[in-house]
Formats: C-alpha cells, sequence, structure tokens
C-alpha cells in the first residue's frame, strides 16, 4: 500500500463566513479539530494557516504547521506547502470549511492511487472537488510554475497534472460528505438541523427495543419522533408483530422501513436513507421540533449509537456512544450522550 499523508487548508481570512471557520464548531468540536481527528485515523495532517495570526497555531495544534509564502493567491499556496511539508509521496487534501470528510471516505480514494495518475479527486454531478483530493508530489513544479504565471485556479493543476476524477454517485458517500460550509446561514442551517441519529449493532442486539424506550421518552418530552428503519433484504408491512408497528405502537409519529428494492410509504421504488430522511423532513416541514432516528446503516456518516454485545464491531464513524447488553438499558446515560454531542440542554 502506498504511504498517504494528510494535510488540512485551514486558511485564515473567511471573508464570506465573516469570521475564521476553522474554529467554527460542530456538535462541541471545531472544525479544525473535528478533521483533525479524523486524518489522523491515517496519518497526522499537515495543517496550512494563511498567516501566523493572533493564535499560537503551531503550540495549540501539536501538529505540523505551514503558513503561506506567496500571500492572497488562494488555496494553490496551501497546497503547495503542505505537499512540500508532507513526509509522502501523496497527500490527501481538504479543506477546513468541509466537515463532514470521513477518514472512510480518504481509504476509499486511496484505493485509486496507482503510477498511472498524480491527483485523484472527488467530482459529483455538481462540481469538481480540488479540495478533496489527493495530490502526488510530482505536480510540485506545475504548482511552482503556476504561481510565477499569476495564474492561481485550481483546475489548471488539474488540467496540467495526470488526473483521475473519482465519481461521487458512483461511491459508498453521499453529497453532504464534500458539502462545504462557506456562508453564515450555512452554517446556522447545520447547528440548526434536527436531532438525527442511527442506532446501530448485530443482528438480535436489541436494536428495535432501544428505540421503543428511545421513542417514549422523546415523546415524554413532548418531541415528535420519525423512524426510518433499514432492512438489508426484504420485508413485510405494518403489519402486527413488525418493528415498525411496534414502532407506532410506541407513539412514533412515523414509521418507516426500507430495503434496496422498495420502501414503504404504500410504495415501490429504490431509495436510501438520505433520500428517506428528506422524505420525513418535508412530512414534518412545519414542526422544527422533531427527532429522527434510523435503525441500521451503520457504514453511514450519520451520527449512531452503537449496541456492540459481543464487542466485535469494527470502528465507525461519528459515533455518539457505544453500549453493551447492560449500557443498551441505561436510557439516562444514554440520553446525557444524545445531549453533550448534539450540544442540547435538554430534549
Amino acid at each position: 500500500m502506498t504511504k498517504l499523508a494528510t494535510g488540512i487548508l485551514a486558511g485564515g481570512s473567511s471573508v464570506r463566513m465573516g469570521r475564521d471557520k476553522a474554529f467554527l464548531k460542530l456538535n462541541q468540536e471545531t472544525f479544525i479539530e473535528r478533521l483533525s481527528c479524523e486524518l489522523s485515523k491515517i496519518a497526522r495532517p499537515v495543517v496550512s494557516f494563511a498567516s501566523p495570526g493572533g493564535t499560537e497555531h503551531k503550540d495549540f495544534f501539536d501538529y505540523t504547521v505551514v503558513y503561506d509564502q506567496n500571500q492572497h493567491i488562494g488555496p494553490i499556496e496551501g497546497i503547495r506547502q503542505i505537499l512540500k511539508a508532507a513526509d509522502a509521496d501523496y497527500v490527501f487534501i481538504c479543506a477546513v470549511d468541509m466537515p463532514y470528510i470521513s477518514s472512510f471516505l480518504v481509504k476509499y480514494m486511496e484505493q485509486f492511487i496507482s503510477s498511472d495518475y498524480d491527483c485523484y479527486v472527488m467530482q459529483s454531478a455538481e462540481k469538481i472537488q480540488p479540495l478533496c483530493a489527493i495530490y502526488s508530489k510530482a505536480v510540485l513544479p506545475f504548482i511552482d510554475e503556476l504561481i510565477e504565471k499569476k495564474t492561481y485556479r485550481l483546475q489548471e493543476i488539474l488540467n496540467r497534472a495526470r488526473t483521475k476524477y473519482i465519481s461521487l454517485e458512483l461511491s459508498p458517500f453521499n453529497k453532504n460528505v464534500v458539502k462545504n460550509i462557506n456562508f453564515p446561514e450555512e452554517y446556522k442551517e447545520i447547528v440548526e438541523k434536527p436531532v438525527v441519529f442511527s442506532v446501530c449493532g448485530y443482528k438480535n442486539s436489541g436494536k428495535t427495543t432501544l428505540i421503543e424506550k428511545l421513542i417514549l421518552e422523546f415523546k415524554a418530552r413532548n418531541r415528535g419522533v420519525c423512524v426510518i428503519k433499514h432492512d438489508a433484504h426484504d420485508f413485510s408491512l405494518d403489519q402486527e408483530g413488525t418493528d415498525t408497528k411496534r414502532f407506532t405502537d410506541a407513539g412514533a409519529d412515523i414509521s418507516s422501513i426500507f430495503s434496496e428494492r422498495k420502501f414503504f410509504f404504500s410504495a415501490e421504488g429504490k431509495t436510501d436513507v438520505f433520500r428517506m430522511m428528506e422524505i420525513m423532513k418535508s412530512i414534518k416541514k412545519d414542526e422544527k421540533n422533531f427527532v429522527l432516528i434510523v435503525e441500521g446503516c451503520k457504514n453511514s456518516e450519520l451520527p449512531k449509537i452503537v449496541i456492540d454485545t459481543k464487542d466485535k464491531i469494527p470502528e465507525l464513524s461519528n459515533v455518539i456512544c457505544k453500549v453493551d447488553e447492560n449500557g443498551r438499558n441505561d436510557i439516562p446515560f444514554i440520553f446525557s450522550k444524545l445531549k453533550e454531542y448534539f450540544n442540547v440542554q435538554d430534549f
């Protein structure tokens, strides 16, 4: 396996946001802390700031920190400094305003590395993502030449290098993984979003029973509750004895279930958890005070409560808490972790 380094473009001016985006918070973590933690699962990142500013970045982060030599020319200089400082020939580089980047995405992109290309860039139907990309040190001469010519567009690097574009739509990730936060209203949207999380674990670990208990607790707090169940196989509709019937009986305002082949709103077709969430939100659009619980989808980017009764579940991303056979019944503990994760005083 090719050794891969990582880097974060932390910038500093953040003109459109009006404050330093690196230190915006999401679920009690700053963007820079969140990304540093994720990328450290691959390799401790090199962090690029435009300038030292008023914060002692090096002392604060305990990472390799670099600063722009050529000021005010955009991210091309940050990429240059990270590549120069990195201790590997290939470096995954992302922008600090992309808080949903995960180590799983980096590992997925790493699989494409070969001797045929110098750059590996995520691309969606809407946009090429040069700030979510793996760069080889082989592009440094191109970057130096572009800076000398005062050509700072990142697309010019990709045009000159041997570039592999990786389709987001054909990957196992949803488009939120490359979402960047540029404006105050975008930041407000992600910090004020409804409480959405999944409960996951192996078969018969008690997921459905725990969700029933959580529904009762949320309803006692006058919260609306929506539930989505993922079934990897097939399912029966809302009949006596089924999980969706149990959710309904427990008080869920909306219960649903889906597989790869069909989903239950008395409709058939292919879907995924994120489309189901959008349907739920559109149905409950006039009620902001609701909770959305997903059963399953442990490999998604959703925040998750993990029931691990056999201590065999591998490391997952965005874990709110992990509970064992006894902990799955400790609802006060689980609620305390939910409040901590979603940064709320009470539900």
